[in-house]
């Protein structure tokens, strides 16, 4: 098996010599502005129509404008309105996971042969795939709250016993408390994304299989290999600190600018001129800084994607000659 500097030395090389960043990036963005586009005209049908949906609901509390009377037919209108919105963005995520993971894994083989047909080969099992996601969904849901529980009585304990910290060591014993609680939450909230990290790829290897089939595959899969998946997510450090830095760097103008504007200088004129330059300086700097966030994000997801796949590949083939 590769190590995970192999890996990654191959993702990188699969995403720039071979040009597979675009590829990926490109579907991403039509795949995302497909589902976009789908879901405006259906919005807009139903709101044609004289549904009370919830679009029409937000409108209405954007503009401040009183709500009617929640009758049962506007109750009825709303609660199937609102089913229709959840059951199209769970056919369109299904669809949208799956071209990536089917175009991830045609990068990871380096078989680029009608990779844009690839991207949009979801929407020939549309019902499949929302069914998986709506599984997978409930999956996260049920774990989420098993999480919550203990992360809950935890926290909860420590503040029944001190409702209100004030010292030192009561601050600080507040701080590793949450702390504690939240890596809790984490830790157990893990093991569905490790448990169905695979779910997709095994669907865009097996297309015909249903949704219980690549659960109960990928569960198998990945037995015995969490650590090595995990370890290998730690190895892309350096590039998810680089997708990290432009909010750093966000903060600190905002830091440093937020003197510079609330004052602190002799004249009003010398403030205002200040404050013109802290203005224009703080802009610029987070408008580059969105913009570095956006590039080193779009690298990073690519670049991880390809490189987790290239270690699903791994697995799987160690999986079936272990058999």
């Amino acid at each position: 098996m590769q190590t995970n500097s192999e890996i990654r030395n191959e993702a990188w090389r699969l995403l720039w010599e071979r040009k597979w960043f675009w590829k990926l990036l490109g579907a991403a963005i039509l795949l995302q502005v497909c589902s976009q586009v789908i879901i405006t005209i259906v919005n807009g049908i139903v709101y044609r129509l004289g549904v009370f949906n919830i679009t029409a609901m937000t409108n209405m509390i954007e503009e401040r404008i009183p709500l009617p009377e929640f009758t049962p037919r506007i109750i009825l209108e709303l609660a199937s309105s609102t089913v229709l919105i959840f059951f199209l963005s769970f056919i369109l995520g299904g669809i949208a996971s799956y071209g990536n993971s089917r175009l991830q894994l045609r990068a990871a083989d380096d078989n680029s042969e009608s990779w844009m047909k690839v991207a949009f080969s979801g929407f020939k099992i549309p019902l499949d795939l929302a069914w998986l996601t709506f599984r997978m969904c409930v999956v996260f849901m049920i774990w989420m709250i098993l999480a919550l529980i203990p992360s809950g009585v935890v926290a909860a304990i420590f503040f029944a016993i001190v409702p209100k910290p004030q010292t030192p060591g009561e601050l600080a014993s507040a701080v590793a408390v949450v702390t504690l609680a939240s890596a809790l939450f984490i830790a157990i909230y893990c093991v569905p994304f490790y448990r169905y990290r695979y779910l997709f790829r095994i669907k865009a290897d097996h297309p015909d299989w249903s949704a219980g089939e690549c659960m109960g595959h990928c569960r198998e899969l990945v037995c015995g290999s969490k650590w090595r998946i995990f370890v290998h997510d730690c190895s892309y450090w350096r590039i998810l600190l680089g997708a990290l830095l432009p909010l750093l760097v966000i903060m600190m103008v905002v830091l440093i600018a937020a003197p510079i504007l609330g004052g602190g200088h002799e004249s009003a004129q010398s403030h205002s001129a200040a404050a013109v330059v802290g203005v224009v300086f703080g802009v610029l700097a987070m408008l580059a800084s969105y913009i570095a966030l956006l590039v080193f994000g779009a690298i990073s997801v690519h670049y991880i994607g390809v490189g987790q796949t290239i270690l699903y590949r791994e697995i799987s083939r160690t999986k079936t000659n272990q058999q």
